[in-house]
């Protein structure tokens, strides 16, 4: 492949990143919650999707039914 096609894929790769995690950032954090996501782990979802890895993580319950969300290094938990 050529050096210059290379450039260019690069950079459309770091366009769409950039782009998918500005979308996800304007979404309000109940949706990003029933899509599986917290807010802190936006940048990480989509690093993964560039990698093609697997999304791997749990997203806790909480029975009350609250939907106040607190993130944490990987899990989102619904608060009181």
């Amino acid at each position: 492949m050529s050096f210059i096609l290379r450039c260019w894929r690069s950079a459309v790769r770091r366009w769409e990143r950039r782009k998918m995690i500005a979308v996800l950032a304007r979404l309000d954090d109940r949706v990003l919650w029933d899509i599986g996501l917290c807010r802190g782990e936006i940048e990480d979802f989509v690093n993964g999707l560039s990698r093609d890895e697997p999304r791997t993580g749990t997203r806790a319950e909480n029975p009350s039914g609250s939907h106040k969300l607190t993130a944490s290094a990987t899990t989102c938990r619904m608060t009181r």
